[in-house]
């Protein structure tokens, strides 16, 4: 079978390999054939429903096995397969299901069905029995292999096509930029109806390696156990993740089988990054920079670049490219910040039934909405999104600045700064952090950054939380925080 398609990934392991580990799924644990006969199970009873090529499968499941095996079922009768969030309200959820017109929805986990919907519901349960019957649909590797949806971090989540072709081809090309191998074992902590967990499972089913799901957001000494536990040799993490790792590497070394980190979802803070390396130099850190909208991945940086480049997220997959642009579309010299625009073989045709949305989908390639800049060796330093830039009395501000230096303070666990409206100023930042030190350091912080930023980037409040509220996909939830101001 044709490996332009994930499906193929897990046919070619089970042939090749079926006695090998596959996944672990809390305490399920999977060889290659079995996880391929829990698809081909599930595939055949898809295909009794009348699911077939051209249908649409929406899946309502927090369990990470249904979901694995749910994606392989689903390409296997040559449908298209839906992950929904199911943290959402109802209204939410309705609105994402207006736009895909499901022709089935598969549930499992805690979801309940309480709603009722203009399309049937059918409970998702592992009853292995005799697939050697079932054969899969032969594969159309530029037939749409799932609809994945935006976070929603800036309004609701939008619906994005992605082709077998696609996601084959993301998961291949970063395989390579890892230096992937059969041995590899990742482990993920985010849901796989997220996009960089799946493209972690793909990434890693691509080269027959294999994935530990754990669900949660575990931080140091509970992240480095189950990394023992399993002898992982790498961890797909957001910063969250490796700040609280950092903040245990003065006292532990890593694990045994670790060979890499890989950074993605949101900026890792240069201070946090410095010190993993200087901790634990022997392990290889990935810095990546991914959108949905490209199948998962765009860019990483090679390891080997970390110490020299810190801060920047490398150089595009193959296949894709990357510009930074005025706001006249004008290319920009390097060294010059604009907004990245992106082409390529894994960028989306566009949003699926929101016309007015696609207006990021210009001459140009893609409009990302981040801003960054190029250096000479064409390696991407980003410097946020539009969002993250503010004006203060004029002046622009970096919020990811601030969040930079504030993180290099021993005693921040971590922060997140803010835009806030102001009468007077226009907007000002507000820095939210999570510190385990039982005294009052607010001073210290303000003494801090007024060594370490200018004058109109300190923040005008210091607001302790015990924990910054994220996203499934371990993105902290800024919307929240500016709510709350």
């Amino acid at each position: 079978m044709s490996v332009a398609n994930p499906l193929g990934f897990f046919a070619r392991n089970a042939s090749r390999m079926p006695a090998a580990a596959a996944a672990i799924f809390g305490d399920r644990k999977f060889t290659h054939a079995q996880l391929l006969g829990a698809i081909n199970s599930t595939a055949q009873s898809l295909a009794g429903h009348g699911i077939g090529p051209g249908s649409r499968v929406a899946i309502y499941s927090d369990d990470d096995f249904d979901l694995c095996r749910a994606y392989g079922a689903i390409w296997s009768v040559g449908a298209t397969a839906i992950p929904l969030n199911i943290s959402y309200v109802d209204s939410a959820l309705n609105a994402m299901e207006d736009t895909i017109t499901p022709d089935l929805g598969l549930y499992s986990g805690t979801f309940s069905p309480v709603r009722k919907r203009p399309f049937p519901m059918q409970k998702l349960v592992f009853e292995p029995n005799d697939d050697s019957g079932f054969t899969p649909v032969k594969q159309d590797d530029d037939a749409i292999s799932v609809v994945l949806f935006t976070s929603g971090s800036s309004g609701l989540p939008k619906a994005i096509p992605l082709s077998n072709r696609q996601l084959a081809n993301n998961a291949l090309s970063t395989a390579q930029r890892l230096g992937a191998h059969s041995s590899d074992r990742i482990l993920i902590t985010t849901p796989l109806y997220t996009t960089s967990s799946l493209i972690h499972l793909l990434t890693m089913l691509s080269v027959g390696a294999s994935i530990v799901v754990e669900r949660g957001f575990m931080f140091g000494s509970a992240v480095l156990s189950i990394l023992e536990k399993h002898n992982c040799s790498g961890f797909g993490g957001v910063p969250a993740n490796f700040i609280r790792l950092a903040s245990v590497a003065d006292e532990t070394p890593p694990p045994t089988g670790l060979r890499f980190l890989m950074n993605s979802g949101e900026h890792l803070p240069v201070p946090i990054l410095q010190l993993l390396r200087s901790k634990w130099p022997g392990i290889q850190i990935f810095c990546a920079y991914g959108l949905t909208e490209v199948a998962g991945r765009l860019c990483i940086l090679d390891p080997e670049k970390v110490d020299h480049k810190p801060g920047s997220v490398g150089q595009p997959l193959a296949g894709m490219t990357i510009e930074v642009l005025d706001e006249n579309g004008r290319q920009l010299p390097h060294g010059v910040t604009g907004e990245v625009h992106v082409s390529g073989a894994n960028l989306m045709t566009g949003y699926l039934n929101n016309e007015s949305a696609n207006a990021v989908l210009t001459r140009s390639g893609f409009a990302t909405g981040d801003f960054g800049r190029l250096d000479s060796d064409g390696d991407l330093f980003l410097v946020g999104r539009a969002d993250d830039v503010i004006k203060v009395g004029g002046e622009k501000v970096s919020t990811l600045a601030i969040e930079s230096a504030a993180c290099a303070l021993p005693g921040i666990d971590e922060c997140a700064a803010v835009a806030v409206d102001d009468a007077r100023m226009g907007t000002v930042p507000w820095l939210y952090y999570v510190s385990a030190d039982q005294q009052d350091i607010g001073n210290r912080i303000k003494a801090h950054l007024r060594k370490t930023l200018p004058s109109n980037h300190m923040p005008v409040r210091l607001i302790r939380i015990d924990a910054l509220p994220r996203t499934t996909s371990g993105k902290v939830a800024r919307k929240e925080l500016r709510a709350a101001a």
